[in-house]
């Protein structure tokens, strides 16, 4: 095993910050960004052929095209506070594998051939987090603040990669691209 790589980044953030005097505030941010690389993030990642590593570079396990992010909070009257979340990012890559070690290198990570890394396409993802809560004044320097949260309020579901193995066949295997986990 070697520790070695190369990686690159292209990103742009467009960010939107907005305080209102008296009802709350809203952020957006936007980013657009690309990753390629040729080796994988995780721990012993090792690439198909030791002797051809340009054959690797493909997009990062991490390449996330597309990421928004609103958030904001309203302040409403007795004390009263509503804050939310809004998060969406589009699909990961996953690397198409086939389940053997077509190279004979002792690696189970050869790819079907003429198949690129992380050239799959998993989940995208999409969450709406809220919160409320609400503001009692106990002295003049005490106060208590009692919330309550709830998570994935559009109870969507967010799937992990999906099953990466192809298989050594001409057609995909049956699990191949179905979600592993929630």
């Amino acid at each position: 095993f070697e520790s070695s790589g190369r990686s690159n980044y292209d990103g742009m953030v467009v960010s939107f910050n907005k305080r209102a005097s008296r009802w709350g505030n809203v952020r957006l941010s936007y980013t657009l960004s690309k990753t390629i690389d040729d080796a994988g993030n995780f721990f012993f990642s090792s690439v198909q052929d030791n002797f051809n590593v340009r054959d690797d570079r493909g997009l990062s396990d991490n390449d996330q095209r597309h990421r928004l992010v609103t958030s904001g909070s309203i302040d409403a009257p007795h004390g009263f506070e509503f804050g939310y979340i809004f998060t969406y990012g589009s699909r990961l890559p996953f690397n198409v594998l086939l389940g053997t070690d077509r190279n004979l290198d002792t690696n189970n990570n050869d790819r079907p051939l003429g198949v690129g890394r992380n050239t799959g396409h998993g989940f995208d993802f999409a969450s709406l987090d809220l919160r409320v809560s609400k503001r009692f004044k106990l002295t003049e320097r005490l106060e208590l603040q009692l919330l309550a949260e709830g998570f994935n309020m559009l109870n969507r579901p967010n799937f992990g990669v999906p099953n990466n193995t192809f298989g050594a066949g001409a057609t995909p295997l049956p699990a191949f691209g179905q979600p592993t986990q929630p």
